[in-house]
């Protein structure tokens, strides 16, 4: 596979009018990063070990504390026969779309809630960025009200969303974020956007608490989005290699989860983190920091993961005892880059879908110096989609997302400490065509969606997501199936079925109990590693696929 040493890939905050740095001149210009430090390798494909049942995970609505754990740590175990394997790892399937859900036009989000809970969607997330919905956000001046109080925001299109949300039978997720107030913060952030310059902490909890008192019903709610990305928190880097964000974020995230606990949520499911995967190598005043970097510094933890002494400390306001962090979760936008999920990161503190154990190292660490309320914390991937070509040139062929996608989706099935597989906007952002085609600026917002701007089903990417299918080589003339069935069918059963000429052959069908999670089941047909695949239920079809070496995991 003949895969470029550097794909252009947006780095993702949001698309509102911000600002990107050229890492090779470091000036602003309007839209793209590219990102260094990744060269052409073979994708990460090994052999996992195979089980002797098939586990299908459940589909959950409303999900309390109890019952996500309960998902997350049993599978309804079925058994298909001797030629059927299992699949041990549960997860549930979420969607993010703010410009839809958290829209003036209550029938937009209307119509994008329905097909949300048609796609068998479990689990919405919603943005609650503080400037949105703050008093006076353009004033320098504190506005005089009780900022713990939500009559003193304005909640006119997150909490119709919610209430959307829960009505589906979905469960509402909330992430609550700067950008702040402009009375948040002591200088413009204009070249960014306004709000990120290190908001003040006592006032962003006291928001996260007017979040909490008014979502009584949200369970599930995280701190933060992408802090170690310029957009979303400035600056990034400073002298000595002090991850200032990574600072400031530790006591921005210990503020505001003691909120959300005097708020009444001391039993919801608080996440911390939200980083982006990937920045530019180490540098004083760069645009972004490494996730492993940022981490290790928000732990007070060196390179070799020890904790911090002496000066090194003290810079990183780490001297004393460390504060441990309460948390139920890690949040993490584990993107790729724009060649897939098989591509090796070249910097070691970058940690796209492929490497998240180089996460779970740092964490592990943290937990075992007690600087982590929980020993092998759960992931919870908060935002995670791949951008097409078309419309946005730059980005992954349209043709290649579909694999990428359920390539993806099987290395966090198969990941025991994953909660979800998300996929981050159902439409595409509209393009600035004031712009041509090779200019940046026309590529403005995220072009990630299962349909593009106008509506148009991307067909074989809406595919992959209604009914994922990977197609694993075996000896002879076996291949396993894995999948689930997400769509709303009224052939509630799936279809195994291979190509023959220009007919297509079922050769096994998975029971209905069976579709209400994921399935993994090994078949025999002669020249199986050869033959094109993909399932049917009712008048739902996969992607079509031919065999791979199972995805796994790298270690390193």
């Amino acid at each position: 596979m003949d895969l470029p040493a550097e794909s252009p890939v947006k780095m993702r905050g949001c698309s509102r009018g911000r600002n990107q740095i050229d890492p090779a001149s470091e000036q602003p210009f309007p839209i793209r990063i590219r990102i260094p430090g990744y060269h052409d390798s073979p994708p990460i494909l090994e052999d996992p070990n195979m089980r002797a049942s098939v586990t299908a995970r459940p589909r959950t609505r409303n999900l309390t504390l109890g019952l996500i754990l309960t998902v997350v740590m049993a599978g309804l175990v079925l058994l298909l026969g001797a030629a059927s394997s299992q699949a041990a790892s549960n997860q549930l399937s979420a969607m993010q779309d703010d410009g839809r859900l958290e829209n003036a036009d209550p029938g937009i989000r209307d119509t994008a809630l329905d097909e949300m809970q048609a796609l068998g969607v479990d689990v919405v997330k919603l943005g609650a960025f503080w400037r949105r919905y703050a008093p006076n956000p353009e004033s320098e001046s504190r506005p005089s009200v009780d900022l713990t109080d939500p009559a003193s925001y304005d909640w006119a299109q997150l909490a119709p969303a919610v209430d959307a949300v829960i009505a589906r039978g979905m469960t509402p997720w909330i992430m609550i974020s700067a950008p702040g107030p402009d009375w948040s913060t002591k200088k413009s952030t204009a070249s960014t956007q306004e709000g990120v310059y290190l908001p003040d902490v006592k006032l962003f909890a006291q928001f996260a608490e007017a979040v909490g008192r008014k979502f009584p019903q949200v369970k599930i709610l995280s701190i933060g989005n992408e802090p170690n990305f310029q957009y979303w928190m400035w600056p990034q880097m400073g002298k000595g290699l002090v991850s200032i964000s990574g600072v400031h974020y530790r006591k921005t995230y210990i503020a505001a989860q003691k909120a959300l606990v005097r708020a009444g949520h001391g039993d919801s499911t608080i996440l911390f983190g939200g980083l982006a995967p990937r920045a530019f190598l180490p540098k004083v005043g760069q645009r972004a920091t490494q996730p492993l970097r940022f981490l290790r510094d928000f732990f007070c933890l060196d390179e070799k993961l020890k904790p911090l002494k002496g000066r090194p400390a003290k810079l990183r306001s780490c001297s004393g005892r460390y504060s441990k962090i309460i948390a139920s979760g890690f949040a993490y936008h584990p993107y790729t880059v724009a060649a897939g999920p098989g591509i090796r990161p070249t910097d070691r503190d970058d940690a796209p879908i492929a490497y998240l154990k180089r996460v779970y190292r740092v964490l592990d660490r943290a937990a075992a110096l007690r600087r982590l309320s929980k020993r092998r914390i759960p992931l919870w991937n908060a935002e995670f989609a791949f951008q097409t070509n078309p419309p946005d040139i730059n980005q992954s062929r349209l043709a290649a997302v579909p694999a990428f996608m359920n390539t993806s989706e099987y290395l966090t099935f198969a990941d025991r400490r994953v909660m979800n597989y998300m996929q981050y906007q159902l439409f595409d952002e509209p393009l600035n065509t004031d712009f041509g085609l090779t200019d940046s600026k026309r590529y403005g917002g995220f072009q990630s969606g299962l349909r593009f701007a106008d509506g148009e089903k991307k067909l074989e990417v809406y595919r992959a997501w209604q009914m994922p299918l990977m197609v694993l080589k075996g000896r002879g003339n076996r291949v396993t199936i894995w999948g689930t069935r997400r769509a709303v069918s009224d052939a509630p059963e799936v279809e195994i079925q291979y190509k023959d000429g220009s007919d297509w052959t079922t050769v096994a069908t998975v029971p209905p109990i069976a579709t209400a999670g994921y399935f993994k089941q090994s078949v025999s047909v002669a020249g199986a590693n050869s033959k094109t695949w993909r399932l049917k239920s009712g008048d739902v079809y996969s992607r079509q696929a031919k065999s791979v070496k199972a995805p796994k995991a790298s270690s390193k």
